[in-house]
């Protein structure tokens, strides 16, 4: 009995140490910044100017990380990825009444991202696994899960007619049924990015993701309006993580 008892105590350490040297659990936040193109304005010509505006928004979630050998990982994460940017458009209709509109637009989008990637590191440190500090280079693919989307229109309608100038100005909400059918609910995209870990458990990580399917699709309402563009989105992030395993 003593004897089994002294193996499961030799067996469990020796399963925990490994849990300690092999895997990584924790948590991340950080900031994604967007870059936006519109493809195939056409409707875009003398009297319509879109104007592209780059965005922002937060990240934050959870990862594991696996070494099945050395300096090779492999890492999933667990994230909620927020989109926030603006869109602004100017339309022109001059005759004998010259109107113009402005558009201002703010959107919203909440996304269940799972990225799955491998990593390459350079121990920095030569010290045993816990210690040791790493620079990582990473790639991948992420598949991003609409959860919540939301569209706010301000517009400016101005009117100049007579040598007088009329000008009205409107808000309101776009509707969640127009907006679920303008945004793909589900994209995919690669990523590549280099991290690195600076000890107590924390690491820096920087990443680019090049979405592969647009964030929108053409509507119906879209189509008899004229409106066939289509919005593009690529993503970096910063952020910062924590590893609760790390070894003191």
């Amino acid at each position: 009995m003593r004897k089994l008892i002294a193996l499961i105590v030799a067996v469990s350490a020796t399963v925990f140490g490994y849990a300690q040297m092999e895997h990584e659990v924790g948590a991340k936040v950080g900031y994604n910044h967007l870059f936006l193109n519109y493809d195939n304005l056409l409707n875009d010509s003398e009297s319509m100017t879109t104007q592209e505006l780059n965005g922002g928004g937060f990240v934050l979630g959870g990862f594991y990380n696996y070494m099945p050998m050395d300096d090779l990982f492999l890492q999933a994460e667990l994230l909620l990825s927020n989109r926030m940017w603006n869109e602004a458009s100017t339309s022109v209709y001059e005759g004998q009444v010259v109107t113009t509109t402005q558009t201002f637009t703010h959107y919203t989008n909440n996304y269940l991202e799972i990225p799955l990637m491998a990593k390459y590191g350079i121990n920095l440190s030569k010290r045993k696994y816990g210690d040791k500090k790493y620079l990582f280079f990473y790639g991948g693919t992420s598949t991003h899960i609409l959860m919540s989307t939301k569209g706010t229109q301000q517009e400016t309608f101005r009117v100049d007619a007579s040598g007088q100038t009329t000008v009205t100005q409107s808000e309101s909400t776009m509707e969640k049924g127009y907006l679920r059918e303008y945004f793909f609910p589900v994209q995919v995209s690669g990523l590549a990015g280099v991290s690195v870990t600076v000890g107590a458990g924390i690491n820096i990580d920087l990443r680019y993701q090049f979405l592969m399917n647009p964030a929108t699709r053409v509507t119906q309402d879209a189509t008899v309006a004229g409106d066939f563009s289509v919005l593009k989105q690529n993503l970096a992030t910063i952020a910062v993580s924590y590893n609760f395993l790390w070894d003191y």
